[in-house]
């Protein structure tokens, strides 16, 4: 049975937000769901260091992040409410998640079935984020979780002893190297073994053969459109659009919404938007849609790096800095985006 292998980290809302979605997406489709632990070397979106085999929990401050993340918690608070998941903020400003991950692999080393795995992934994100907070941190709270599975916590606790007395630090190190191995930069990620040759295959993204990488909770929808291609999800029919324009009396009792939409013209993403918006207003006439301009802080949260002007190669001795995760963040994001423009109708080419 072919399957996804998803990377997370018990500490992330996306992936806890992600887990009924690819759960259902994989049950639809007949594939295996294997999770594996992950986490980030480094901390430009001041989230936490995992240098030298112990969290560092020293916050790195980030501007951009500093804004977005009050907005984006109101966001992942409404669509938890939509997924009919409880969503409560972890009251501590870092958390060390190793003893979850232990777990995990633990679990995943024991070769049980994978439904008894999934369990667990879905009851640690659930002492985070459920109404009854636990201390995740507490390696006893993972023994009564795995207790709560019909695992034996003895044989985990043997494990753990074990395995950190003779090789310290393995449970960072191991959930580390998943990084480096496929050049993961955030969470949650999918791998896919895409043996569909009319996708549109992007080097960047293809690791070790047709392994292909999806990055963060909306490339779902992007993985279920290469499902569909390949044949394990049904094909959706696409209504007909219906323009219906309401008459003058109705525009006189209801207020005309609007929609304010912001486009940084040096983003590809910006501009991949253009058509499905200039959709969005022929569906929608009554919508005022009103298009305001936005410079996008990129160096705040990507770094910077200077090129040639004539060969857009980047310069040996620049004097700008952009970290290994920032690079694998920034190539990841030019070769997504020319893969969605190319499965876009009509196609679109983005170069860059």
């Amino acid at each position: 049975m072919q399957s996804i292998q998803v990377a997370i980290d018990f500490k992330s809302a996306e992936c806890y937000l992600s887990i009924p979605v690819v759960l259902q997406l994989a049950s639809e489709s007949n594939l295996q769901v294997t999770f594996l632990p992950f986490l980030i070397r480094e901390t430009e979106y001041g989230r936490y260091n995992v240098e030298d085999q112990k969290v560092d929990t020293t916050k790195i401050k980030s501007i951009h992040y500093a804004k977005k993340n009050p907005y984006l918690y109101k966001i992942l608070k409404y669509e938890a409410a939509v997924l009919n998941l409880p969503f409560h903020a972890n009251g501590k400003s870092t958390l060390d998640t190793s003893p979850a991950l232990a777990g995990l692999l633990y679990l995943n080393e024991s070769n049980l079935h994978q439904s008894v795995i999934h369990q667990y992934v879905k009851l640690c994100f659930l002492a985070i984020f459920g109404k009854q907070i636990q201390d995740i941190e507490n390696i006893a709270t993972i023994q009564q979780i795995l207790s709560s599975i019909n695992i034996q916590p003895g044989e985990f606790t043997k494990w753990y002893t074990t395995r950190s007395t003779t090789t310290p630090g393995f449970v960072l190190e191991t959930s580390m190297q998943l990084g480096d191995k496929y050049n993961l930069f955030a969470v949650p990620t999918f791998i896919y073994n895409n043996t569909d040759t009319t996708w549109p295959r992007e080097k960047q993204l293809m690791k070790h053969g047709t392994l292909e990488i999806f990055t963060g909770r909306w490339s779902i929808d992007l993985l279920k459109k290469l499902l569909r291609r390949s044949g394990r999800l049904p094909t959706l029919i696409q209504p007909p659009l219906l323009l219906s324009f309401p008459s003058a009396s109705i525009q006189t009792t209801i207020p005309r919404l609007q929609v304010d939409y912001y486009l940084d013209i040096k983003s590809p993403y910006a501009y991949l938007a253009i058509e499905p918006l200039r959709q969005m207003r022929l569906q929608y006439p009554h919508v005022y849609f009103n298009c305001l301009p936005f410079a996008l802080d990129l160096p705040s949260f990507l770094g910077t790096a200077t090129v040639g002007v004539k060969n857009n190669i980047v310069q040996k001795n620049n004097k700008d800095k952009r970290s290994p995760k920032q690079w694998r963040a920034v190539k990841y994001a030019y070769a997504d985006v020319r893969r969605r423009g190319a499965l876009q109708i009509p196609k679109v080419t983005i170069y860059g």
